[in-house]
């Protein structure tokens, strides 16, 4: 995952003015800006200097002027400014929060017959799976298996020793995750291949960590979504879905978030802080559980925003891996074809 969604705005900027003219325009503009200054003044945003809150709340107009949905979902995102920042880099503009709705997030968004077919057919399990898998996710965990087996073939190489975990084991809880988030499990895999080539030792230039290569404008995103800071970060409505698919995942073993685990303290972001930045990363690396938990999070919360524009199937996909990266000139595009032809043909 590149920085973070950060890249990719100039055009979205941009667009809204492209067909207006004169008065309509005028119109336009202050409309959104005055619509933007109150969700900003409703967020609890960073102001440790007058220079800073300055600048931070002119890109916060052009984020939110140029990313409002129909739908009410909004992402605060100084998007445009922020060419060429690492990802240690202290951000002074990032905010998190991705506002999705519930219908949203809670859908399904599986794409393969098989998997399609055998999920829905043990739904009832996603309020109390048990921690060993059923039999009847052996075919979905057969598909994931043979599809890390032959990204091992083509390497000639294998990191199950790095990674801490058998490939068949990797394999069952892809198909945990995807089961419980309602997301597709080879689309999983296919990320998981082209973001760390399913080696999650893997630190980035940037500094990304993990199977997905979590970044901390990711990190924060996910801690957002988990309730880190309130309705500041995301809408509150959603934790039971999130946390339920979570336990869901783990069959009754325990989890709890790095901000409620005495990593970071409560309301923090951790693109804030480099020690908050690397205890945060230290702590995914630490446990492939929290290492698929966060990056599902990531990617079901991006397959919602894409749900919230109208795309489904592949077209979802396509936009929310798209934001995923987020590299700018055509990079994220170019990461979610690969990802997407990894897919094709090997559905499960």
């Amino acid at each position: 995952m590149r920085d973070s969604w950060r890249k990719d705005r100039a055009d979205e900027t941009r667009a809204p003015f492209r067909k207006s003219s004169g008065l309509s325009r005028l119109s336009t503009a202050i409309s959104r800006l005055t619509l933007a200054r109150d969700l900003y003044c409703s967020f609890d945003v960073k102001r440790p200097g007058f220079l800073r809150h300055f600048i931070f709340a002119a890109a916060t107009l052009i984020a939110a002027s140029a990313r409002a949905q129909n739908d009410g979902s909004w992402q605060l995102q100084k998007a445009v400014i922020l060419q060429g920042f690492g990802d240690d880099t202290p951000d002074l503009f990032y905010e998190a929060g991705y506002r999705v709705e519930a219908k949203h997030l809670q859908g399904s968004y599986v794409l393969g017959p098989l998997a399609s077919k055998i999920f829905e057919e043990n739904k009832k399990l996603r309020s109390n799976m048990p921690s060993t898998t059923p039999k009847a996710f052996l075919p979905v965990v057969r598909a994931v298996n043979d599809f890390i087996l032959k990204q091992e073939k083509i390497r000639a190489s294998s990191n199950e020793d790095k990674n801490g975990v058998k490939n068949w084991a990797l394999a069952v809880r892809i198909t945990r995750l995807s089961f419980c988030f309602g997301t597709d499990p080879i689309g999983v895999a296919s990320q998981i291949q082209i973001e760390s080539s399913y080696d999650r030792t893997k630190v980035s230039a940037t500094g990304a960590v993990g199977f997905t290569q979590m970044t901390s404008a990711a990190i924060d995103e996910v801690n957002d979504q988990l309730g880190n800071r309130g309705v500041t970060g995301a809408r509150e409505e959603n934790l039971p879905y999130i946390y339920q698919s979570i336990r869901c995942y783990m069959g009754g073993r325990a989890f709890a978030p790095m901000f409620l685990s005495n990593i970071i303290p409560r309301g923090k972001l951790v693109s804030d802080d480099a020690r908050l930045r690397n205890a945060a990363k230290a702590w995914l690396r630490a446990d492939v559980d929290r290492d698929l938990i966060y990056g599902q999070i990531t990617l079901k919360t991006l397959l919602a925003v894409a749900s919230a524009q109208g795309l489904r199937g592949k077209a979802a996909y396509a936009e929310a891996l798209r934001r995923y990266n987020g590299e700018p000139n055509g990079g994220a595009r170019q990461y979610s074809r690969d990802v997407m032809a990894h897919m094709k043909g090997r559905s499960t």
